[in-house]
């Protein structure tokens, strides 16, 4: 994304009494294995990485790193894997059903809640595991792939803490547009397309599949769908598994998904939202803060945590993982959900607005701003974030 991107100086600075201690890179180097699991009838193809030194007799928090809309495991969700890994974490990054080196017919069918499916078989995976802390377990969704993060986190409880990159839910980009302002008007025309088309499929037509991404160069489309062809389509992130390709006839899985619906129901574990100054998509992240933000609404609430706040503003280029979002999902990860005791001990919860007023409010947790894609890019003047 062009964004405007901000880093703090140590991860003290975002969470005052953390300190981070700086590692050479022979001391944080991983070991990747290929692995296969489960889910239902189908075999998964995933990478599963080992920190430096590690040692089969210990525990380890983990982490489930979900992969883009149209990627495969050897993209983004690798890198993030990977460093993540390089962090002290058992991470696993592995591609959905359908796609990549996974099992499923039809190929390059894109059904969320059967992404939603594939997280919880890689938990299930995980806990098998003899030297993952079963009780230690996050998620980590990126772009496509945190709408169904988000949502299995609300019905899977063995994942005690979620953080999403550069966040999409499918269905509310599928039904309003790239930036949330559609009408919604051209969606039953969408509709009458792929039922049209699985008639003809029905009849013995070939598949007719749609691109993820538009081509390199195509200035009509939003701004990050243009930086997501250069990195998808080109040799930055091209992969030989990643075709660019959605079928056509399963577009209508993605229309009815909701991946934010109910989460000021069913979201309770902490949460951390990640994404560019200058993102396009800024409607989904004012959904889900708004939901999961709406019980809490008033001072006299007490609450055990629900949202972690991003102190800067940042945005991670495609294929590449800034030091703040290292810093930021691994103190979520350790601190907030997969910890028994987290640092923020504290009552009250305010809106956002009202945390950014008062900075010497002692919550638990608090509500994500990620600069202006949450639309209150107002605090980035506020923040006055220092840089590495």
């Amino acid at each position: 994304m062009k964004s405007k991107i901000f880093v703090v100086a140590l991860l003290a600075v975002i969470i005052p009494g953390i300190t981070v201690t700086a590692q050479s890179s022979a001391d944080k180097k991983s070991t990747v294995h290929a692995v296969t699991f489960r889910k239902d009838n189908l075999n998964l193809a995933g990478n599963v990485f080992l920190p430096a030194g590690f040692d089969k007799s210990k525990k380890y928090p983990a982490i489930v790193v979900v992969h883009p809309g149209g990627g495969v495991k050897e993209q983004t969700a690798g890198l993030y894997a990977q460093q993540l890994a390089e962090n002290g974490f058992v991470t696993i990054a592995f591609d959905a059903s359908h796609q990549g080196a996974s099992e499923g017919l039809p190929r390059f069918l894109d059904n969320p809640i059967n992404r939603v499916g594939d997280i919880y078989s890689a938990v299930d995976y995980l806990v098998t595991l003899p030297y993952v802390d079963a009780n230690r377990i996050g998620g980590l969704g990126i772009c496509a792939g945190s709408g169904a993060t988000v949502k299995a986190a609300m019905t899977e409880r063995r994942i005690k803490a979620i953080a999403t990159v550069s966040g999409v839910d499918v269905g509310a980009a599928s039904r309003r547009g790239w930036d949330g302002k559609g009408s919604g008007d051209d969606v039953i025309a969408t509709l009458e397309a792929v039922s049209k088309q699985r008639t003809a499929e029905a009849n013995g037509a070939a598949p007719v599949y749609v691109p993820y991404v538009p081509e390199v160069g195509d200035t009509t489309a939003p701004q990050d769908l243009q930086e997501a062809a250069e990195y998808y389509r080109t040799s930055r992130g091209q992969h030989p598994r990643s075709t660019n390709k959605l079928l056509l006839s399963g577009v209508s899985y993605g229309i009815m998904f909701d991946g934010f619906g109910q989460a000021d129901k069913l979201l309770t574990q902490p949460l951390l939202l990640i994404a560019g100054s200058e993102a396009d998509f800024q409607q989904q992240y004012k959904k889900l803060v708004s939901e999961a933000a709406a019980i809490y609404s008033w001072p006299e609430k007490y609450f055990e945590g629900k949202i972690i706040f991003s102190r800067s503003a940042i945005a991670p280029s495609f294929g590449s993982v800034t030091r703040q979002v290292l810093d930021e999902v691994k103190y979520l990860a350790l601190q907030e959900g997969i910890l028994a005791e987290p640092i923020y001990t504290a009552k009250h919860f305010y809106t956002a607005r009202q945390i950014m007023k008062d900075q010497n409010t002692n919550t638990k947790s608090l509500i994500i701003n990620s600069g202006g894609s949450l639309g209150l890019s107002g605090f980035q003047e506020k923040l006055k974030p220092v840089l590495y």
